[in-house]
């Protein structure tokens, strides 16, 4: 999960500074560009396939072994738990 966040933060940027570029005034003439300068369904449908392939995987069990940490431990109020899968 932390190996994303990287990734993450550089779609957030990206979307912060095409949102200000399209705000401002002196970029009206090129705001649909802006707009079309990102092709979200292309990037959709790369990640998708990525996604589908690790779904089949998780589906058919070719993770031999997972175990499930002594060391998950409750966190907060209620009934959330901090659980640690190790893959083996």
């Amino acid at each position: 999960m932390f190996a994303l966040l990287p990734v993450m933060r550089q779609l957030h940027e990206l979307l912060w500074y095409l949102n200000e570029a399209i705000e401002m005034l002196e970029a009206r003439p090129i705001r649909d560009e802006l707009v079309r300068s990102v092709d979200v369904a292309s990037h959709r449908e790369r990640v998708n396939a990525i996604l589908s392939r690790t779904s089949e995987l998780v589906r058919t069990g070719s993770i031999s072994e997972v175990q499930v940490s002594k060391r998950s431990r409750k966190i907060g109020p209620g009934r959330i738990y901090l659980v640690l899968i190790y893959v083996r």
